[in-house]
């Protein structure tokens, strides 16, 4: 376990940033590819081939496809939730400086913290 914990918030919120690019790039990938797949349904032709084509490889495919959305929209709430993240690890970081320093102001002073 680690001694302290830290956060760079301004570097942890840039790569979000990034991240949320490379995100909304995967999903306009995605959407490109499911268009095109569209565009292309049943090309395989209805005779015995075709049908043994599809029926063998359609709907791996189409679970395949479904996976990447997922992971798409996994992701993408994900990123969404970091700047929130790092707010409250803000906020509290801030809110225990407080608390210590009223402590400390209170021992200097000589007498216990009865405030909490």
């Amino acid at each position: 376990m680690a001694d302290e914990t830290s956060l760079d918030s301004t570097e942890v919120l840039i790569h979000n940033k990034e991240d949320r690019e490379a995100i909304e790039h995967f999903g306009g990938a995605w959407r490109e590819l499911c268009q095109v797949l569209d565009a292309n349904d049943g090309c395989w032709s209805t005779d015995d081939i075709g049908t043994a084509f599809a029926n063998k490889y359609v709907d791996p495919a189409e679970g395949q496809v479904q996976s990447l959305k997922d992971v798409y929209e996994i992701c993408a709430n994900m990123s969404g939730f970091v700047p929130e993240v790092v707010e409250l690890f803000m906020q509290i970081d801030s809110d225990g400086a407080q608390d210590l320093g009223s402590a400390i102001d209170h021992l200097r002073r000589g007498r216990p913290d009865t405030s909490g």
